[in-house]
């Protein structure tokens, strides 16, 4: 289990089947950037610490990747979270598919919460 209480990036090997969670978050906006999408990296991601401030996963530029929230491509240099205010226990499941020849995207299906793309 990985806990991100702050801004910060996920390497492939903690995006591998692992929960990511903002356990001991402060009180301040927190921005996780993804490891490029690759073949097989699959995460969940469970909000249990309510702040005043928003979450979001983030796809860098410079990969060129996106994030399909339930199916809707986002931009390159997309982002996935929850908005200021969010309830406990907020979480979605993210994985990564093949979208193309020799190129992969980030899937995200919210399980529980209002989860948004931007």
């Amino acid at each position: 289990e990985i806990f991100k209480t702050s801004d910060g990036t996920l390497t492939a090997a903690q995006a591998s089947g692992t929960i990511v969670s903002n356990y001991g978050m402060t009180d301040a906006d927190c921005t996780i950037d993804l490891p490029t999408a690759a073949e097989g990296l699959s995460f969940v991601c469970i909000l249990p610490t309510v702040q005043a401030r928003f979450f979001k996963l983030h796809c860098p530029a410079a990969q060129a990747d996106k994030i399909y929230l339930l199916g809707v491509a986002g931009s390159d240099d997309g982002n996935v979270g929850v908005a200021s205010g969010y309830g406990t226990g907020a979480a979605c499941s993210m994985f990564t598919f093949k979208e193309a020849d020799g190129g992969y995207a980030w899937f995200a299906i919210p399980i529980f919460g209002t989860w948004i793309a931007s």
